[in-house]
């Protein structure tokens, strides 16, 4: 039997308790490792369905298993074309750089954001590039959410924002809080595609804030 077949033995000896089922993949995932989190080198069932949701459907089965309630949970799809990595040589070892992509996965608001990125610069010191992006494209995901787009995608200085039918903004409402090109998207789902010049990633940013209406815009 092999070192790892022991371990994992060991685990489920020790985490055998109903409702232990997340600790147990949690040790799980120690002993085999999590892969690249944001690319395509990942182990398991993970492989499949990414981290992120890996975790929510282990949380959700767990809700379910305790009989407690389940709420809805949509979230928009966000694609960008950028960087966002927390580097090997900025958070060295791998556990911490999971429990980060969890915590900014799990983040809802700005303020949380703010923790994490005031405990990271005071661990790591200055946040570099890749991990800004990363930063940036949560409270992209957070302000579409709360402005109701189901997907932003940003290609080349081009971003597309796509709602439910029957339930984008009005061309008044985008006179009012843009001032760079916008355009209608007439596709199977409503939307709206702005031409970006400049820092992308931010104009875009600002966009959905304001959209949203928050103060932080």
């Amino acid at each position: 039997m092999t070192d790892e077949a022991r371990r994992r033995l060991r685990a489920i000896k020790t985490f055998s308790d109903l409702g232990s089922g997340f600790q147990l993949a949690l040790r799980d995932l120690e002993i085999r490792g999590a892969g690249n989190i944001l690319g395509v080198q990942q182990h398991g069932r993970m492989n499949a369905v990414g981290f992120e949701l890996y975790c929510d459907l282990l949380e959700r089965a767990i809700r379910r298993m305790r009989g407690k309630e389940i709420a809805a949970h949509i979230e928009p799809i966000v694609s960008l074309d950028v960087e966002l990595f927390i580097p090997h040589d900025y958070v060295p070892f791998e556990q911490q750089r999971i429990a980060v992509y969890k915590r900014l996965a799990d983040a809802k608001d700005v303020q949380t954001l703010a923790e994490i990125r005031a405990e990271l610069e005071d661990r790591f010191g200055p946040i570099p590039r890749q991990v800004q992006n990363l930063f940036d494209a949560v409270e992209i995901k957070c302000a579409a959410a709360k402005s109701g787009a189901e997907s932003v995608v940003m290609r080349g200085g081009t971003a597309t924002i796509e709602f439910p039918k029957g339930c984008e903004p009005t061309r008044h409402v985008l006179k009012r809080i843009v001032r760079y090109p916008v355009d209608f998207v007439t596709a199977e789902k409503s939307g709206i595609r702005l031409q970006l010049t400049g820092n992308e990633l931010r104009l875009l940013k600002k966009f959905l804030l304001t959209l949203s209406g928050s103060p932080d815009s």
